[in-house]
């Protein structure tokens, strides 16, 4: 049965509200403007207030219009909103343990958790958050993109005082709660079980300039040799500051082939060192799969007596000989959403909170 007129306008008008576009105490459009929009008599857009009226959605002020009833919204609203905006890691099982431990929450507190993927692009993440700032969002989790384009849209979500928890990094400057792996701890126990190991000679490619969890690593790196009493050899930081600063500046397609001359420039400083590393630490097993697959292209395979480590447990064979640590994405997820919850509730909690993760030992099959 096709709706009437009024119905329409009136069904309009409430999911806007119900969807958060109208908030509490928020002006709505005047009849003459609606009467414009639906192309209706002023008959047919007094019915359809009135209506919402009567049910105390609505109420009307006479010199000054016609508004949302806030007093309404809190005894409609059932369900919390809380998404979930940002890249997630590739790998299936990560991506559905994140969402799971959002999820054990979720259904346990009437929360509402959409996943917006922003692909890792700065210009998908920009539009995802615009649009959400049209929706009464109780909280909002973020994964961040690399680079700082968007602060001014994040900046927006702290000053209309929505809850905000950042996952796995947040963009200078802010100080909203950050859950994350701790990685510090994890990369100190793994070079410091490494170490253990009977190796002293390590080198990284990571650089102190990247984003907090890299930054954090490389700390890490540099605590576990200083204590186990191992000198810093500034011929061992692989990777290149200024060289790598141009990552970010290039197109996807751009990437892949600025990733073999990185690589190509990281294995020739290693060839032109007398004193060789028995071990080159990666930010990632993304990296130290890139790094390894370029010695296989130049030279058939790496040199026998070179392990290189990573960080993620990601799983791929060619990574099968490489240590590496495992995140524990489960609890990531689920804490982010208790954080998220706690804020709502208007609880003081710290600012950053790590979970551990675990190293894991494995070296390459000797032949």
């Amino acid at each position: 049965m096709k709706k009437k007129l009024y119905e329409v306008i009136q069904n309009d008008l409430l999911q806007k509200i119900n969807l958060g576009i109208y908030k509490a105490d928020d002006r709505l459009p005047s009849e003459a403007e609606i009467m414009k929009q639906f192309s209706v008599s002023r008959v047919t857009v007094r019915k359809a207030l009135s209506e919402l009226k009567k049910n105390k959605v609505i109420y009307s002020n006479t010199k000054n219009g016609t508004f949302v009833s806030a007093r309404n919204l809190k005894e409609k609203k059932a369900h919390l909103l809380i998404p979930l905006v940002g890249t997630l890691p590739q790998e299936k099982n990560r991506n559905t343990l994140i969402l799971d431990g959002i999820k054990k929450v979720a259904d346990n507190n009437k929360c509402v958790c959409p996943f917006y993927n922003t692909d890792n692009k700065q210009e998908k993440e920009r539009k995802i958050l615009v649009n959400l700032l049209n929706y009464n969002l109780d909280a909002i989790i973020i994964w961040p993109c690399s680079g700082m384009n968007n602060i001014d849209i994040l900046s927006i979500f702290v000053i209309k005082k929505i809850p905000v928890v950042f996952l796995d990094r947040r963009p200078q400057g802010f100080n909203n709660i950050l859950v994350t792996t701790n990685n510090f701890k994890a990369m100190k126990d793994l070079l410091s079980k490494i170490i253990d190991e009977g190796y002293t000679k390590i080198a990284t490619t990571i650089l102190p300039e990247q984003s907090l969890p890299e930054q954090n690593r490389f700390n890490g790196y540099i605590t576990a040799l200083l204590e186990n009493n191992i000198p810093i050899k500034g011929e061992y930081i692989l990777g290149n500051s200024d060289l790598f600063k141009k990552y970010y500046k290039k197109t996807s397609k751009q990437r892949l082939d600025f990733l073999i001359d990185y690589n190509d420039y990281i294995i020739d400083k290693y060839l032109k060192l007398t004193d060789k590393p028995e071990v080159i630490c990666c930010a990632n097993d993304n990296d130290a799969l890139n790094l390894i697959y370029r010695f296989k292209n130049r030279f058939g395979e790496i040199p026998k007596d070179l392990i290189v480590t990573g960080f993620d447990n990601l799983d791929f064979d060619i990574l099968s000989g490489s240590p590496t640590i495992e995140q524990d994405y489960f609890a990531l997820g689920k804490v982010a959403i208790e954080v998220a919850l706690q804020l709502i509730n208007n609880i003081r909690i710290s600012n950053l909170i790590e979970i551990d993760a675990k190293p894991i030992l494995r070296y390459p099959a000797q032949s």
